[in-house]
């Protein structure tokens, strides 16, 4: 049993059709927040991926609280602002 003022939020990678689940999850002090750790992660993500030559701009990062009900999601395409 968990006792914490805050709520936790897991964020699991889908790439393609693979994903990669949070076991562990974040105590995090809101949604906002959480949203905020998913983009980050995405662009973290990115950045090896990107040194390896390949970014797929559909996977994304999905966040679910811990009644493991899905609360958003950040595509990486959405993470990022493409300028030319």
């Amino acid at each position: 049993m968990r006792f914490s003022a805050m709520p936790l939020f897991y964020f699991h990678l889908r790439e393609g059709g693979h994903v990669t689940r949070d076991e562990e999850g974040r105590e995090l002090p809101d949604r906002r927040t959480a949203h905020a750790v998913a983009v980050m992660s995405a662009r973290d993500i990115m950045c090896g991926e990107l040194l390896l030559g390949r970014v797929d701009l559909s996977d994304r990062i999905e966040v679910e609280d811990e009644k493991c009900e899905r609360l958003f999601e950040v595509p990486f395409g959405e993470a990022v602002d493409f300028q030319r």
